[in-house]
């Protein structure tokens, strides 16, 4: 174990002690053992300093040099009941700006006392599923920017000096930021409450470009959110930031998402084709089909008055277009039967997982999490996942083993995704291994789904609170179909006013809200201002879309924002809901095709109304949810 902060400390019976219990002690009810409370004694618990090598030391045992506190000679007072037992945080070396990653090393220690979580009897990783105690809640928030790390510390009694020697201090100097803790950083200032994303538009106030932002005394980055300097960052290809993005790997691999350098660029030039608006345009019909299935079942809702959640029922149909397009494959997930597939319920629990491992501090520890019951969940999820995508690929190639150019395969029937993965070759006439073409289809099942039905949902909210741009759209729809029930490829360009209400609905909520970078070389920004290379770098979409020194009333909902006079006017890096760059969202017509096609179809036959007694609380996960869901009322639209 690498030298990093330690705190060793006893646990005494609560009507002895005040304990302060750590968040890291209520992970799985105790699937673990990990030290369960600090205290404060008679003497001072957790002196601070610096060793030879200037990685930071903590200990209760005190500095080197001074008198320990009072006990038998050779022991340590601090271990008297639960000798062994400590907790860790081991923050890489130190004195270097380079990656150092924040990890939970535990040393298991004697059960805690009665009163504290249970520990389990040991069994081996694979053996079966543990039993899995109540889901603990949200202990992290995933920031904007930055990373969507955000641990919680609970009440963790700490010493008022600061850390010495971070080298990140220096180097970010030249950038302000709001005033920090030494230890959280600025995670104290997230409460998870539906009001987060907001801090950053406040801090963007005082600091319009870039701040600097904490997770921690490790992990610093620079927090962008500003287009000026976003265009710096984009006009690049630099990778993403891998403290982000690896818990994405296991499930989706390393396809667009997450891949880099020339591997990256071989993949994008690979699959470039298959968004060409030949191969868009049929699945029109595809996502015309699927609206209509879920706004039939919408029938039995608009007769009443309560409000439904609506963010299940639009998720559900844009994975049921998504498996038709990527896969031609009739999944019917929207109907109760479509549910208990196996595949879909894999999607929707490897969602979750992901989702709960990005908020669960002590699961970025891979250990920590193999070991879990969530961590067996996500195992048996991705086998079933990856086993099901790799017989399709398999179906597949073995349909197409005597064809193999796209022309002859679409003269027979339209062309989806897959095909274009099996017969894309490059320079070399090299195609994609089993491996990446795996890859690439659960990357696209993911980012074309879960984004694309936040996208719908947060539209259909913005509409139902504000009615008299909500009519003017139903208007307009109601014009271009000249009676028709259902979208076609002619129609997409029929609705400007729609479509801008769509564009205004992805600035105040963008699917989105955050993504970072990691420089791969110095970066200087437009007023002189650099970073060096290892330098996290986050983009706020949230915030930039809300930048009042960007946008005019930022907060208000005005689709005539993006006229094209107005948004003439305006850096194209002012908005970024599919990113910008070479590594912009390669499905973003696609994802917009959708969108067109869902809100207005629905439009044609619902009114949306909003419900003032559910306002939703906007929350970052993988994309943006709101904690208490999207609740709205639906009434038919007289024809």
């Amino acid at each position: 174990m690498q030298p990093g902060l330690a705190v060793s400390a006893p646990v005494k019976a609560p009507s002895e002690r005040d304990l302060v219990v750590s968040t890291i002690s209520q992970l799985e009810g105790g699937a673990l053992t990990f030290a369960q409370a600090l205290w404060e004694a008679d003497h001072p618990v957790g002196h601070v300093w610096s060793s030879p090598d200037g990685r930071l030391t903590t200990t209760s045992a005190g500095p080197p040099g001074r008198p320990s506190p009072a006990g038998p000679p050779g022991r340590n007072p601090c271990s008297d009941e639960l000798p062994g037992s400590s907790w860790r945080l081991d923050a890489g070396p130190g004195g270097s700006p380079g990656r150092a990653p924040l990890r939970l090393c535990l040393t298991p220690g004697p059960r805690p006392p009665r009163g504290s979580p249970p520990e389990p009897p040991a069994a081996p990783p694979d053996a079966g599923p543990p039993a899995a105690p109540p889901d603990p809640g949200p202990t992290d928030l995933p920031v904007p920017g930055a990373s969507p790390f955000v641990p919680s510390y609970g009440r963790l009694r700490l010493p008022a000096d600061p850390p010495p020697g971070n080298e990140w201090t220096r180097v970010l100097k030249p950038f302000d930021g709001p005033p920090k803790h030494w230890f959280f950083g600025h995670i104290r200032e997230f409460k998870q409450d539906g009001t987060d994303l907001f801090k950053f538009v406040e801090w963007s106030k005082s600091y319009p470009y870039a701040i600097q932002f904490w997770i921690g005394p490790f992990v610093p980055s620079l927090n962008i959110n500003h287009p000026d300097y976003v265009k710096t960052v984009l006009a690049s290809s630099e990778p993403k930031d891998d403290f982000s993005y690896t818990f994405l790997i296991p499930w989706i691999g390393e396809g667009l998402l997450v891949s880099k350098g020339q591997k990256w660029f071989r993949h994008r030039r690979l699959l470039t084709p298959g968004f060409h608006y030949d191969v868009l345009k049929p699945y029109v019909k595809l996502m015309s089909e699927g609206a209509t299935t879920m706004l039939d079942k919408w029938e039995r809702l608009s007769k009443s008055d309560e409000s439904f959640e609506l963010f299940e029922h639009v998720s559900l149909m844009t994975l049921d277009n998504i498996m038709k397009c990527a896969f031609s494959s009739n999944t019917n997930c929207q109907s109760t039967k479509g549910e208990s597939n196996s595949y879909i319920k894999a999607v929707y629990d490897l969602s979750n997982l992901v989702n709960l491992r990005l908020r669960t501090f002590p699961y970025h520890s891979e250990w920590i999490f193999h070991l879990s019951p969530h961590g067996y969940r996500h195992r048996k999820a991705c086998k079933v996942a990856h086993s099901h995508t790799n017989e399709i690929i398999r179906e597949r190639k073995e349909a197409l083993k005597d064809e193999k150019e796209l022309h002859r395969i679409q003269a027979k029937r339209n062309l989806d995704f897959l095909d274009i993965l099996l017969c894309a070759r490059d320079e070399n006439q090299h195609g994609l291994s089993d491996e990446d073409l795996r890859a690439e289809v659960d990357t696209f099942m993911f980012e074309g789904h879960d984004t694309t039905a936040s996208g719908i949902s947060w539209t259909f909210y913005s509409l139902a609170c504000n009615p008299e741009h909500q009519q003017i759209c139903r208007d307009e729809v109601i014009s271009a179909l000249e009676g028709k029930d259902s979208m076609e490829w002619e129609d997409l360009n029929k609705i400007p006013y729609t479509t801008m209400c769509i564009k205004e609905s992805l600035r105040l909520y963008p699917p989105v809200p955050g993504m970072a970078r990691v420089a791969s070389k110095p970066m200087t920004f437009f007023d002189g201002r650099s970073v060096p290379a290892g330098c996290r770098i986050g983009m706020s979409i949230f915030a930039i879309h809300r930048n009042a020194a960007v946008w005019e009333n930022p907060n208000v909902f005005d689709p005539l924002r993006f006229l094209p006079e107005n948004s003439a006017k305006r850096s194209p890096h002012a908005f970024i809901p599919f990113s910008a760059g070479p590594r912009n969202c390669i499905g973003q017509n696609f994802a917009m095709n959708e969108m067109k096609i869902v809100v207005a179809q629905t439009l044609r036959r619902y009114h949306l109304i909003e419900d003032p007694t559910k306002i939703p609380k906007m929350v970052p996960r993988l994309v943006l949810r709101s904690l208490n869901g999207i609740h709205l009322k639906i009434k038919p639209v007289e024809q």
